[in-house]
């Protein structure tokens, strides 16, 4: 890991415990939503393969082992990929990993997952996208969940506000630090048709995206 990768990592890690509920509190419930429509566009059931990449607390890759998917579940940080496999009972495969370099060889899965991660590497994205499109097989599908820039000015602002004043606010009864850096964690990254033209660029062939709750997070569906 480089020195950024270490203190995101670091930053995970400590809030590993409390991830789960704060998730919950901060999107009002509408995490399980997003997530639920996200995970229907994921290829699944018997004989698939994926990867959860920033996996975090498990949540893609959970939902997606309840189908017969074969899934394993990649991130930095060790805490969160321990709280993941005891959600699963000790079944889930986990590998701390960095995404940058995947320990995985070329076009292994079917699908590739990433729920609330992408952001996280803005320090080079188009690297990321490029090793994501690696391991997946010809056709295979990625399907991001991220945080988004909503278009109608109003609905941005109002979202911006909640996102950059309050969120840091509520998540310091837990860890002021990391979550003054989750808020902040938006701020450059690509809204949802840049992302479309980044992807393309970084050899998918193909790429939709759903914005939802008004643009506030999107789905991308990019097909390799």
């Amino acid at each position: 890991m480089n020195e950024r990768e270490a203190a995101v990592e670091r930053l995970f890690s400590r809030i590993a415990p409390n991830y789960g509920v704060l998730n919950t509190v901060l999107t009002f419930g509408l995490h399980r939503l997003w997530r639920r429509f996200a995970t229907r566009k994921v290829p699944q059931g018997q004989g698939t393969t994926a990867l959860d990449l920033c996996a975090g607390t498990g949540d893609f890759a959970v939902a997606l082992r309840r189908t017969g998917t074969t899934v394993i579940a990649a991130d930095l940080s060790a805490p969160m990929l321990t709280i993941a496999r005891h959600r699963s009972h000790g079944a889930l495969p986990v590998v701390v990993a960095d995404g940058f370099q995947l320990p995985f060889a070329s076009g292994c899965f079917d699908a590739v997952t990433v729920g609330f991660g992408l952001r996280h590497a803005q320090q080079d994205l188009p690297a990321l996208l490029r090793e994501v499109r690696r391991v997946l097989r010809d056709s295979g599908k990625l399907v991001v969940l991220e945080l988004s820039h909503p278009p109608a000015p109003l609905w941005r602002w109002l979202t911006g506000l909640y996102i950059q004043a309050l969120i840091p606010l509520i998540g310091a009864v837990v860890d002021a630090e990391a979550y003054r850096y989750l808020a902040q964690s938006l701020r450059g990254y690509p809204d949802a048709p840049t992302l479309q033209a980044m992807l393309l660029a970084s050899g998918f062939a193909a790429c939709e995206y759903h914005l939802l709750t008004g643009g506030i997070v999107a789905v991308h569906v990019a097909t390799a």
